[in-house]
């Protein structure tokens, strides 16, 4: 297949384009044809006054899985980018005991990403 570039543009309301980059076929084909699967947030256990998150991960071939933590204060935030075949973290930062903490997961590849995982919530609290 011949590698043609395709020049995206937008006009301004004044009429004047504006590059918005170059994108080859492959790399359009390369990225419709990946399917990169939500990894599966097991548990969430409180261990030794913090919390500690366990998955599952089945797609093996992403950069890295983000883990995302929220409050009843607080939206989601990154708190964390780790190796595709890691599968738990420690989360030292969760050690207030009146505060339940929520996560969420997502497998990362390039530019793109999967779905959210499921999410799970505890307080660093022993139950």
């Amino acid at each position: 297949m011949v590698n043609s570039c395709r020049t995206y543009a937008l006009t301004m309301l004044l009429g004047f384009p504006l590059s918005l980059g170059c994108v080859s076929e492959s790399e359009v084909e390369a990225e419709a044809d990946t399917s990169l699967q939500a990894p599966y947030l097991d548990t969430v256990a409180a261990l030794h006054g913090a919390l500690h998150l366990f998955w599952t991960n089945e797609t093996l071939n992403c950069d890295a899985i983000e883990v995302e933590r929220s409050t009843p204060k607080q939206a989601y935030v990154v708190i964390a980018s780790v190796k595709s075949d890691v599968e738990d973290l420690s989360d030292d930062d969760a050690t207030d005991p009146s505060v339940r903490y929520s996560y969420r997961l997502r497998c990362r590849k390039g530019d793109l990403y999967s779905p959210y995982s499921n999410e799970d919530a505890r307080s660093p609290k022993a139950s």
